[in-house]
């Protein structure tokens, strides 16, 4: 009942051109909980995230647009080249866009996609993986309540001692 949306994402750094990029692979409705738009093409659906290795498609920084591709109008519906993967890019993101460490992105894919980035999947059951989660409230004032049952929520499932518990807890 607090929750209006949650997201997820996983960090993937790659080299291209001898230049370390870093990606964030997100839920399909990542973009959505963020309430995001794109200055070209679309943001990434829930149709894109499917399956593990489903839809190879990509949202691109400003940034990445305008040095990598010349800010050309046209790089909607293009393949490029990220890893050794071709990925079909469906949007631009604004300048400054993301929240927190977001803005240095270079890109977003897929979660789903997270094996062709090298990245421990998800759905393998490993527990190797490091996801962010985003939540949007249904109101803020129920900010302090949600925090409390976090807390809760992660004594109970992680012991103290675990490797597994989460690394920090940030409410913006």
């Amino acid at each position: 009942p607090f929750f209006a949306g949650v997201a997820a994402s996983a960090d993937a750094v790659i080299m291209q051109d001898g230049v370390a990029k870093r990606g964030r692979l997100v839920s399909g409705n990542y973009f959505q909980v963020l309430r995001g738009s794109m200055q070209l093409g679309r943001t990434l659906t829930p149709a894109d995230a499917i399956a593990p290795g489903g839809a190879a498609v990509v949202v691109i920084s400003d940034g990445l647009w305008r040095v990598q591709y010349g800010a050309d109008p046209r790089i909607i519906g293009k393949e490029i080249v990220l890893r050794q993967g071709r990925f079909q890019v469906v949007g631009v993101a604004p300048a400054g866009f993301g929240v927190g460490e977001d803005i240095a992105t270079s890109f977003w894919a897929p979660l789903t996609m997270a094996r062709a980035f090298g990245v421990a999947d998800p759905w393998s059951g490993s527990g190797e993986y490091l996801l962010s989660v985003i939540v949007r409230l249904r109101d803020r004032s129920a900010e302090p309540q949600v925090r409390a049952w976090f807390d809760t929520w992660a004594r109970q499932r992680f012991p103290a001692s675990s490797d597994a518990a989460p690394v920090a807890v940030r409410v913006e």
